[in-house]
């Protein structure tokens, strides 16, 4: 008896009709600062920038991005 293997590469990228979401939330202390969601990414990064601006110290965020992701082969 034979086998014959095949093996075929794979990869993950965002499904088409999948809309990004995005979070930021400030890691400061007693900081409850957060932004999104949200599906403008620019907007989240430029909030979370104008935060610390207002806010010396408040330089670190958590930070989701969030889609719906499909396996295919890759090419």
């Amino acid at each position: 008896m034979r086998a014959v293997l095949r093996y075929v590469k794979h990869t993950m990228r965002p499904h088409s009709l999948s809309e990004v979401t995005h979070t930021s939330c400030c890691l400061a202390a007693d900081c409850r600062w957060q932004v999104g969601p949200t599906n403008d990414g620019d907007l989240a990064d430029d909030a979370a920038m104008a935060h610390t601006g207002h806010n010396a110290g408040h330089d670190k965020f958590a930070r989701t991005i969030e889609f719906v992701a499909e396996v295919v082969q890759a090419e």
